[in-house]
């Protein structure tokens, strides 16, 4: 039926014209679980039956976003179909051009987007053009120059990095630029932050409404967020938006029925690169390839006429079309993986998303036993004054800290939920985890140690090891996750990271009171919800080993803090004793 697995790139062709007893049913099926059937030849349709074939089609068209082409023999009708076929007709023709465009969107182009999921895309011999959006105008047009970008690996070293091509980037603030994104793409990436999602859900909605008029075709898109239960924090956001501008329940139901939101899990550190270190990338390449001779005006320096290029975007956008300069716009390790659920059929086209059965685990295992750590490390690294992930790895003690508390309380806690897991697989992953971190030369503390209160929430990646610890009732001492709580409270009490939203919110807290225990325990408004902070009543034990773990990292930090500044807890009633 399918020809070699070389020829899959350009996609299959079936052709059953010469069927004379055609299972519909089961061509539907092929249909909605292959990605790699491209253009399906039918036999002649009886008049009688045509109808009921078309409604089957229609039905294995919706979802599927690979199929281009369909030669139906409807010829026994002439010029003039039936008006509910003619309309089916024009759904399923609607859906299979909109195939041929193989617009895979990423809504969202920042670290993750560009740097990960674009890269994902690039890779797959089925040359999909990659929409993004972004506001950041200066990346756009940069890239929107040769339509492509570069990933550099292991820092910087020449022989290592990897071009994305085939991308055009819009701009994100055009609310009619996101609209038009889920109505033209027939696959997609939401790779937004939690505010991201909650500023663009009217959108989304509005994208998605226009896109089931227009032919009721489904979607599907990969959700890449930080965040339990992503895909289902997405679609209810998305479904609000929907109902208000709708005002009809079951409507809303039936656009979002075939909606597919996918949960992922990333397994790649991105870090984007400094503009001024890209314009430099850009003013080498000018100055080794421009002659004064003939393209500069010789009154003047080369270098200042480089200079006056580099710092007007339009002209340097000419020279980059004009010389197909090259720049790298992330740091990104070489070997990665995205982690997606095994029953999505465009799996098989993107050969770096690995398919597995059992996600919610990878899920979890990777919040608590990777991101937890990564934090944990970011909070101490700013407490002892570092920049950089690297740079705060090469501590002594945080580099014990971190592989004590992942050794000896987050994987045993972890093995009492997950037993199937094995201890090589821990250390595995603890021994890449930690290489990671040595080489995120170019990741700054304060991007991996952002929003601690969402990093220190209930079920998150530091108190949900301790809730799982509860659950349990394990004997496992956990004074390094304990005073993982203390540092990401500390880092925001420091002002290490003064703009953050989240490190303000723990400031105010603490403002009201000097007492840490209200941080600890606070319980109040969060985003569109509630946080829910420890009950002192019911967990006071490990409250007060928190307050305690508290005092004592702050004594240890303000030895080693590389600031001059003093310190503002070290002005102020920072620890009350309890009883």
């Amino acid at each position: 039926m399918f020809s070699s697995e070389n020829s899959r790139a350009k996609g299959e062709c079936m052709d059953l014209s010469s069927e004379v007893l055609l299972d519909y049913a089961c061509v539907a099926s092929i249909i909605k679980n292959t990605s790699f059937l491209e253009t399906l030849i039918l036999p002649k349709l009886r008049k009688e039956s045509a109808e009921t074939i078309l409604d089957i089609l229609n039905e294995a068209t919706i979802e599927n976003s690979t199929l281009t082409d369909i030669k139906l023999n409807l010829s026994q009708f002439g010029n003039s179909l039936p008006p509910k076929m003619n309309t089916i007709c024009k759904k399923i023709r609607s859906r299979l051009e909109r195939n041929k465009k193989r617009i895979f969107a990423i809504h969202g182009g920042g670290y993750i987007g560009l740097g990960l999921m674009a890269d994902i895309i690039s890779q797959s011999p089925f040359e999909y053009n990659i929409v993004a959006t972004s506001s950041d105008k200066f990346t756009n047009l940069l890239i929107n120059s040769n339509h492509q970008f570069w990933i550099q690996h292991d820092d910087g070293a020449q022989n290592k990095k990897t071009c994305v091509n085939n991308i055009n980037m819009i701009y994100s603030r055009h609310s009619k630029n996101i609209e038009n994104l889920y109505l033209h793409a027939n696959i997609m990436a939401i790779c937004l932050t939690e505010e991201g999602v909650l500023a663009s859900a009217n959108q989304i909605a509005k994208g998605l409404i226009e896109r089931y008029k227009h032919d009721q075709a489904g979607l599907k898109i990969f959700v890449l967020m930080n965040k339990p239960d992503c895909a289902k924090f997405i679609k209810k956001q998305v479904f609000n938006a929907m109902l208000q501008e709708l005002h009809d329940q079951d409507y809303c139901k039936r656009i979002l029925a075939n909606i597919r939101f996918i949960p992922t899990m990333v397994d790649r550190i991105v870090s984007k690169i400094d503009r001024k270190l890209l314009l430099q990338q850009l003013k080498k390449q000018i100055s080794n390839q421009i002659s004064l001779t003939n393209c500069f005006d010789r009154k003047r320096s080369k270098e200042q006429q480089i200079d006056e290029l580099l710092s007007s975007p339009l002209k340097l956008i000419k020279m980059i079309k004009r010389k197909k300069l090259q720049f790298n716009l992330f740091n990104a390790e070489l070997s990665f993986v995205l982690y997606a659920p095994n029953d999505i059929p465009e799996i098989p086209r993107l050969p770096a998303i690995k398919a597995v059965k059992n996600l919610d685990q990878y899920i979890s295992l990777k919040n608590k036993f990777i991101n937890g750590p990564h934090a944990t490390l970011a909070w101490l690294g700013g407490l002892m004054g570092y920049d950089t992930i690297a740079s705060a790895i090469k501590n002594p003690y945080i580099l014990t800290y971190i592989q004590e508390m992942m050794k000896y309380e987050i994987a045993p806690i972890l093995q009492a939920e997950y037993p199937d897991i094995k201890q090589h697989e821990f250390e595995f992953l603890k021994s890449t985890f930690l290489k990671h971190c040595k080489s995120s030369t170019h990741d700054p503390i304060i991007r991996v140690a952002r929003d601690p209160l969402r990093k220190l929430i209930k079920d998150g990646c530091i108190r949900g090891v301790l809730d799982l610890h509860k659950k349990h009732s394990l004997k496992i001492a956990t004074p390094r996750l304990e005073g993982a709580i203390a540092a990401g409270i500390l880092y925001a009490i420091k002002q290490i990271d003064p703009n953050n939203s989240e490190c303000q919110k723990i400031q105010n807290i603490f403002n009201k009171s000097n007492n840490v225990m209200d941080i600890i325990c606070y319980t109040g408004p969060y985003g569109k919800g509630s946080y829910p902070g420890y009950v002192y009543q019911e967990d006071y034990l490990l409250v007060n080993r928190i307050l305690n773990k508290f005092k004592q990292l702050e004594i240890r930090t303000d030895e080693n803090y590389q600031y001059q500044n003093e310190s503002l807890i070290s002005r102020k009633r920072f620890y009350t004793q309890q009883v």
